[in-house]
């Protein structure tokens, strides 16, 4: 099973002054511009107060160091020992290093408990566990974005799509081969096996003696295997795929079906 989710980095973003949901601060318009100009007027506020954004930003980060906690997923997110000190590698550590260069700062790594995301419900130990509670500033991998965990961090924008192929359990009915005798236990396989040798033959007998006795040329005569057939599916499917054409044949299929519900009863 593949299931398809979108990654991404899970990052502090801060923020000088009250902006819209995109980032830009509402523009007023007097009235007198028109929709173009308006809307040249709002693209260019909305560069400059980017601009003005990315240096408050470049300011604040120049010369600090950030708490970085990530996952070994390698090769996405990983550490390695350098010099008696872990550093963090990996893709998500490229896209740090080049913030690094950008924003002038350094990381120092904090590393969960346990290798794991985490949830609301189940935190301990986790890297949204270090996030909400501050020990971390910003986690470097690329994690799923979960709607639950919004309450607590801050996602960036999404970076690329992954895709998690799940390998299932074997079920265990299967693996021991008693699955194979599903739906019915061994003890009932054995006794429709005997009504097979029994009654298919039982069934051919009658119809090769009624061709005798009535001598009809339009009679079809049916295999020793058609009546092992016709008994199978009347234990199985309730049915068959033959038809009679006679009434004693029809009082056969009939006495197949009083059969099957002879074995459901003692089963």
């Amino acid at each position: 099973m593949t299931v398809v989710g979108v990654w991404a980095m899970v990052a502090i973003v801060i923020l000088s002054e009250p902006v819209d949901a995109q980032g830009v601060l509402p523009v007023d318009s007097d009235g007198n511009e028109t929709a173009t100009e308006y809307y040249h007027l709002e693209m260019d506020t909305s560069a400059e107060v980017k601009e003005r954004e990315m240096q408050i930003l470049r300011q604040r980060l120049a010369g600090t160091t950030l708490r970085v906690t990530t996952l070994q997923d390698w090769p996405l997110s990983y550490t390695v020992k350098i010099n008696g000190s872990y550093v963090g590698a990996g893709v998500a550590f490229d896209l740090l290093e080049f913030l690094m260069e950008k924003f002038n700062f350094t990381y120092e790594l904090v590393m969960p408990e346990q290798n794991i995301v985490g949830s609301s419900n189940d935190m301990g130990g986790s890297v949204l566990q270090l996030l909400a509670n501050g020990t971390a500033d910003m986690a470097v991998a690329f994690l799923p974005i979960l709607a639950d965990a919004r309450q607590h961090i801050r996602y960036s924008t999404g970076l690329d799509e992954g895709e998690w192929i799940m390998i299932m359990v074997r079920p265990m009915e299967s693996a021991s081969g008693s699955g194979l005798l599903a739906p019915f236990n061994r003890d009932v396989w054995i006794l429709i096996l005997i009504s097979l040798l029994a009654v298919g033959p039982i069934i051919y007998g009658l119809l090769i003696l009624r061709h005798r006795l009535t001598k009809d040329k339009e009679q079809i005569i049916y295999t020793l295997p058609h009546c092992v057939w016709f008994v199978y599916g009347a234990l199985m499917k309730q049915g068959s795929t033959l038809s009679p054409t006679g009434g004693k044949l029809a009082c056969l299929g009939s006495w197949g079906y009083l059969e099957t519900g002879f074995n459901i009863s003692t089963i």
